[in-house]
């Protein structure tokens, strides 16, 4: 995954809004006339529940992106990027086999840099079933074959003038079918509301649903309470948390996924002396591909009231 949204700009480190690349802005003519309303963006921590909707990978941003299905009585929701978690991997892989696959699920809504991000919650895949093969159809004209739990038997076969009346005055089951083998030789017997000329073998397995659904459970991340860090950047562009230790096993950095409150975090690290300025996080880590990632929750400069 591609540290489109979280890399940080070289000239401008500190900065919020140096986490993400933006385009350059088109030069527009004025005119006359109220301005065009911008874009809302949803709500920092909104939740999305129970939506359907699709996921496709943004090839420029290198971000998967979430677009919802319109369903009447709900109101319509804007696109997000998805935030990497353990569940995201899963969701990865399933889009391996089925990239149009509508899943149904439910997020956090998150905010950086005036885009929309959403933190995957609850997902549940409607995988459509494959096509069945169809077996060989048995041509109208092969002699009729018995039912394995019904051997033929010519004794019961009608024969002669009479054999017409005799099964118009009986009625029983065994009757009927004899009667029908009669009149019509080596014709499929059918229910009344059939009217295909040819019977078709049917498969022995059991129908397949309309479509396999795979949940994938509800997970939160490992919380990290009130940890002393320093922000950086790290080679690919994405900001990470240090920690600050006092052992000799040193902890990883972790990287960060965007939200408001990385963008708070940016600005209370910014110093005007050059000092680097320590802060106290708490936050949700996840995990995806083998390397952890941190949701900050809180965040807020540390002061060591030890030092006068």
């Amino acid at each position: 995954m591609a540290a489109w949204s979280c890399r940080a700009q070289s000239t401008d480190a500190d900065s919020a809004a140096g986490l993400l690349d933006r385009p350059e802005s088109p030069l527009i003519e004025a005119r006359e006339g109220p301005p065009t309303p911008k874009s809302k963006l949803p709500a920092e921590r909104s939740l999305v529940i129970n939506r359907k909707a699709r996921l496709e990978l943004d090839k420029k941003a290198g971000w998967y992106r979430v677009t919802f299905v319109s369903e009447a009585g709900k109101p319509d929701e804007a696109p997000r990027f998805v935030l990497l978690n353990t569940r995201m991997e899963r969701i990865e892989e399933i889009l391996q086999e089925h990239p149009d696959i509508v899943f149904t699920i439910s997020g956090e809504t998150t905010n950086y840099d005036k885009k929309a991000f959403l933190l995957i919650r609850l997902a549940v895949a409607e995988i459509p079933p494959k096509a069945a093969t169809q077996p060989a159809a048995i041509p109208a004209s092969a002699p009729a074959v018995a039912p394995a739990t019904m051997p033929a038997d010519p004794k019961h076969v009608a024969t002669g003038p009479g054999a017409a009346t005799k099964k118009a005055k009986s009625t029983d089951p065994d009757s009927i079918i004899r009667a029908m083998l009669e009149e019509r030789p080596g014709t499929p017997v059918l229910a009344p509301s059939e009217t295909s000329s040819e019977i078709v073998a049917q498969p022995s397995v059991a129908p397949l649903p309309e479509a396999v659904k795979i949940q994938l459970p509800t997970m939160f991340g490992t919380m990290l309470n009130d940890r002393i860090v320093r922000l950086a950047q790290d080679q690919d562009g994405w900001r990470i948390v240090r920690f600050e230790t006092d052992n000799t096993l040193q902890e990883q950095p972790i990287r960060v996924l965007p939200n408001a409150k990385l963008a708070e975090a940016q600005k209370l690290s910014i110093s005007k002396t050059g000092i680097e300025i320590k802060l106290v996080v708490s936050g949700e880590v996840t995990q995806y591909k083998g390397r952890q990632y941190m949701l900050i929750r809180r965040v807020e400069k540390y002061r060591n009231l030890g030092q006068f």
